[in-house]
């Protein structure tokens, strides 16, 4: 049980900090920072290290500013930041109707609704949105708190709630009610729900997110519900992840709806994303053109097993060369070298950018033969002009990250517009936000171990603000 005090977390540091030099004065060599500040933060009635720092976050919010900081967190994704809050002051839940819609306090709800039924439909609270749009939108919709969330949503429709209620992101325009369900919480209950009240599936967001679970089910929902798929870059992005069955899905009902689908382009988007030869056999079984530099790009991507679906391809050395790089085959790169001497000089920018591409994809054996043969190791993509250890930063790649650096990587590289930032701050943002999958999966995801790797490296944030953005268990780690 956690006990509710207020920490002082520079005092947790040393502490941790000292009892790391006595274990090593013990002999225990083998023994790291983490491991100590872990053992505090028992002794201190927390069950890890990132849990103490969240609980002395939240109790060093001053009580008149609790609440807001309340529906801040939970609206952000931040559901364990909101819970230790809680867990300082459990009177949250009644401090206000946008506390108790995000905290799926019903009895509070429900007072409100009867005092007032127009509060249903009303922008209320910290930030003025509708209340159903608090509810679906609370981090803590599909855990513990979900039965509640669905009844307060009941309470709300039953009381005249649009079912189409929504909030204005200043970049992304109206986010749904349905898209907070469906799109975020990726919550079949309340998508259904709010379905069967009416509820627009065709929102502009709602479908391509709920590509982005792998169980299918609310995307399922909106299909059933009329969803349409054409026009939605939803086939583009199930493509990011290595989800063939959604694929299926989203073929078979896209190409029975009017007009079809329009799938040009997708063979070579599958061949870009690393995705499987059941993906491309999908794709063709539902009409997508083969292109004709697709089976070429095939070769380029290291993608012998579909070739005999593709056609004859027409590689160049360089195309060879850097199939073989992506394989790891590096009998076959040197033979290709062997063959064409000058081909590395004759490298452009859009080839040295596949090793910022195989650092993402965590794939270590890949990476470390670019470097030997002569990959420039602060390479930028085309894209976005990231390092490739930017890339291996954001998603979390540590053993790439690792070799980046051993090989001379600078940890402190800005990457161009429009994202900028360092390694680091990618590292960060990416513990929350990177998808692996969308990538492939050829390396092991490890946040922590990627930030203390860049840390031990010398990197440092551009600003102390982006530790706000990482994840709950690398926010310490910055902090």
């Amino acid at each position: 049980m956690i006990v509710v005090q207020r920490i002082d977390i520079d005092q947790a540091r040393k502490r941790a900090k000292e009892l790391l030099r006595a274990w090593r004065a013990e002999g225990r060599a083998e023994a790291k920072l983490a491991d100590a500040q872990r053992q505090v933060a028992r002794d201190l009635g927390f069950g890890d290290w990132p849990a103490l720092h969240r609980h002395a976050q939240a109790a060093a919010v001053e009580r008149g500013e609790r609440r807001a900081a309340l529906v801040d967190w939970a609206t952000n994704g931040r559901a364990e930041h909101a819970q230790a809050l809680l867990d300082v002051d459990p009177g949250l839940v009644r401090a206000g109707l946008d506390a108790a819609l995000v905290t799926g306090t019903v009895d509070v709800v429900a007072a409100a609704l009867q005092r007032d039924p127009g509060a249903a439909g009303r922008e209320t609270g910290a930030r003025d949105w509708a209340p159903l749009v608090y509810v679906t939108h609370s981090a803590f919709l599909g855990g513990e708190r979900t039965d509640n969330l669905v009844a307060c949503a009941v309470a709300l429709l039953d009381a005249g709630a649009d079912p189409d209620a929504a909030w204005r992101h200043p970049e992304f325009g109206a986010l749904s009610a349905l898209y907070g369900a469906a799109g975020v919480a990726h919550e079949p209950r309340m998508t259904a729900l709010l379905l069967d009240r009416g509820a627009n599936p065709d929102d502009g967001e709602s479908l391509y997110h709920a590509c982005e679970d792998r169980s299918g089910r609310c995307l399922e929902l909106l299909l059933d519900a009329g969803a349409r798929v054409a026009g939605t870059n939803a086939v583009p992005h199930v493509l990011d992840r290595d989800d063939v069955e959604g694929l299926r899905l989203l073929l078979a009902r896209g190409s029975a709806q009017e007009g079809g689908l329009d799938l040009g382009g997708t063979i070579a988007a599958a061949l870009a994303r690393g995705r499987s030869r059941a993906h491309t056999e999908a794709l063709l079984a539902h009409g997508a053109p083969v292109a004709p530099g697709d089976a070429t790009l095939a070769v380029r991507r290291g993608r012998p097993d579909v070739l005999d679906l593709l056609g004859e391809p027409d590689p160049s050395p360089a195309d060879g060369l850097l199939g073989a790089l992506r394989r790891a085959d590096r009998d076959g790169a040197e033979a290709v070298l062997a063959a064409h001497p000058g081909l590395l000089d004759g490298l452009g920018r859009g080839d040295h950018d596949v090793l910022v591409n195989v650092a993402a994809a965590g794939d270590l054996r890949a990476t470390e033969l670019m470097l030997d043969i002569g990959f420039p190791v602060d390479v930028r993509s085309e894209d976005f002009e990231e390092t490739p250890l930017h890339a291996a930063a954001w998603y979390e790649r540590a053993d790439v990250a690792s070799l980046l650096l051993a090989r001379g990587a600078d940890p402190d590289a800005p990457a161009g517009p429009p994202f900028g930032g360092t390694p680091l701050d990618w590292a960060a943002r990416g513990s929350r936000d990177a998808d692996a999958e969308a990538v492939g999966e050829a390396g092991v995801v490890d946040h922590p171990a990627t930030v203390r790797r860049l840390l031990a490296a010398g990197a440092a944030l551009s600003t102390p603000e982006v530790a706000q953005a990482a994840s709950a268990e690398v926010a310490p780690l910055l902090a």
